[in-house]
């Protein structure tokens, strides 16, 4: 995390950049409440902004059988500077093996924003990279 700097001085806002990022979570908000809202989605928190990674997610199915995983959409960070859709699972150790699992910093799945903005329709490809991950974690 960089330093705070002045907390008096003006925040300089770019109007593009706060647009696309609102235009981003909205559209993440969406997906990842559409999917929450599946039976599928057993034992489901609710979708909440973490601050502390500036990304939205919530977590569904069982903890106690080891398939409790989070599934989330990111701005971007240090390692992955181009937004994207991820499922971290908790324990990942108990996940059946699959390419699924491509993240290369996190034990996980990446879809970068490139890969979703090529989609012929963003959302129904947002909505399976979550169920096919999801239902794998399922068994």
């Amino acid at each position: 995390v960089p330093p705070a700097g002045d907390l008096d001085a003006p925040l300089a806002v770019d109007p593009d950049a706060s647009t696309w990022l609102g235009d981003w979570f909205g559209f993440g908000y969406s997906v990842l409440e559409e999917l929450r809202g599946e039976a599928e989605s057993a034992e489901a928190s609710r979708v909440q902004l973490w601050v502390e990674h500036f990304d939205a997610a919530f977590e569904c199915l069982s903890e106690s059988e080891g398939r409790r995983a989070g599934f989330g959409v990111s701005p971007g960070d240090a390692v992955n500077p181009e937004p994207y859709l991820y499922v971290v699972p908790s324990a990942f150790d108990r996940v059946p093996p699959s390419d699924m699992w491509n993240a290369e910093s996190f034990r996980g799945a990446v879809m970068p924003f490139s890969v979703l903005a090529d989609a012929h329709d963003q959302r129904g490809a947002a909505l399976m990279f979550f169920q096919e991950r999801r239902a794998l974690l399922a068994g």
